[in-house]
């Protein structure tokens, strides 16, 4: 599997080391009419060429692999900016095409490295990846569905959140929830002692200025409802895998 990993980082230093902001904006302004989009992917190409090189390739597998990613790199960093020219520049799915170009690239990597180096995978039980991804869902979306529905006896008073970013509660729990969950599955409980105390000094500050004792108590029960919940969960993963 050297090649693959030879491949990811010739990937990653072509994209986030080597490019420049302006050659991201002119390559936005113009997509493949800019030199410097065949700057990049040109970059891309030798770059791969060289992981393979280091990989001790045969040079018909070298020149191939290079071509392949110079080709692959292309067609998706114009579907990419093609996309985003249609898109507003505050869309979620801005982020989502981001999510999507980087997928492919991986994926044209491991079809490249596949060829050069052929990789025997693993895979693992069925029923434990299905049971991974019921424990992923139901400590994101379940979880908070239920935190929701078990909150909505409380009465709160209403309170000015113009403040806050629009739906950024929500994110947030989910990525808390899914950081307890990577915690546990990585044997590292006391991460999730941490990510709890660096929430509450996040949220001391706010909590002060509220001066409300029922939001206070709101706060805690939504927090420790969500930790507890996903840390229960991943638990229950690890005793039955």
């Amino acid at each position: 599997m050297t090649a693959f990993w030879l491949l990811l980082a010739a990937h990653v230093l072509g994209d986030f080391v080597f490019q420049t902001a302006g050659s991201v904006a002119d390559k936005r302004a113009r997509r493949h009419r800019s030199w410097r989009f065949w700057q990049h992917v040109g970059g891309h190409g030798a770059l791969a060429a060289l992981a393979l090189a280091l990989a001790h390739a045969s040079i018909p597998t070298l020149l191939i692999g290079s071509a392949w990613i110079f080709a692959t790199h292309a067609l998706i960093d114009w579907l990419k900016l093609t996309a985003d020219r249609t898109l507003a520049a505050d869309s979620p799915w801005r982020f989502r095409t981001y999510l999507i170009d980087q997928a492919l690239h991986v994926a044209a990597l491991f079809a490249l490295s596949q060829f050069a180096t052929p990789w025997t995978i693993a895979t693992p039980p069925l029923d434990a990846v299905a049971a991974l991804l019921a424990l992923l869902v139901l400590s994101t979306t379940g979880i908070g569905y239920g935190i929701d529905v078990y909150l909505a006896r409380f009465q709160m008073p209403s309170a000015d959140d113009s403040e806050g970013l629009p739906g950024a509660g929500f994110h947030i729990g989910m990525l808390e929830r899914l950081l307890v969950v990577a915690f546990v599955l990585l044997d590292l409980p006391s991460g999730v002692g941490f990510l709890l105390a660096a929430k509450s000094i996040f949220r001391f500050g706010d909590l002060q200025r509220a001066e409300s004792r029922q939001l206070t108590e709101y706060v805690l029960i939504g927090t420790l409802l969500s930790i507890g919940g996903a840390y229960l969960l991943a638990m229950g993963f690890l005793r039955v895998f």
